[in-house]
């Protein structure tokens, strides 16, 4: 029987691009021109106000921003990028058993149990859109199981004939 784990630590390097605080607050650039976009808005009788889920989710991002950083992209963008923190967990099990027979037979069968755990799951990207906010983020779990089997025969010319049965099952959950 042999067992090992491994507890793998780790980030991604994340990049998401966002409006200037200008830009959320309705001023966009267009070179050397600016214009408020809600202001205009009111002068043609328009909604001037910032819809309060958009607003809030707009300042909730804009917070995020110090665990990263922010490269200007245009007159009204930016590329905010960060390092998304996640650990994996991966266990590892394996049996093995061996019978001889007689002098001539031999049948063993060789037995995987593995465990791979996720949080969050970087590999689907469902770790966080933005750090320390819970959107969108999820883990991934799964059981992988391996069987193999085999009977061998040495033959009078002490030739080997063997004959091999495997069978794997992998089942997953995505959270």
């Amino acid at each position: 029987m042999n067992y090992e784990e491994f507890r793998l630590p780790g980030s991604t390097a994340r990049q998401r691009n966002v409006l200037t605080a200008d830009a959320e607050r309705g001023i966009f650039k267009y070179g050397t021109s600016s214009v408020n976009l809600l202001t205009l808005a009111a002068s043609k009788g328009q909604t001037s106000t910032l819809d309060p889920t958009i607003a809030t989710t707009l300042a909730a991002i804009r917070s995020s921003f110090s665990q990263g950083g922010l490269t200007p992209l245009g007159d009204n963008q930016q590329r905010f990028t960060w390092n998304s923190p996640a650990s994996q967990v991966r266990k590892f099990t394996s049996v093995r058993l061996d019978f001889n027979l007689t002098s001539k037979h031999h049948l063993d069968n060789v037995w995987n149990y593995n465990v791979f755990s996720s949080s969050p799951d970087q590999l689907n990207s469902r770790d966080p859109v933005f750090p320390g906010l819970g959107i969108g983020i999820g883990g991934q779990y799964s059981d992988r199981f391996s069987n193999s089997t085999g009977f061998d025969v040495e033959t009078e010319s002490h030739e080997r004939a063997a004959i091999r049965a495997r069978r794997w099952r992998y089942g997953a959950l995505l959270s």
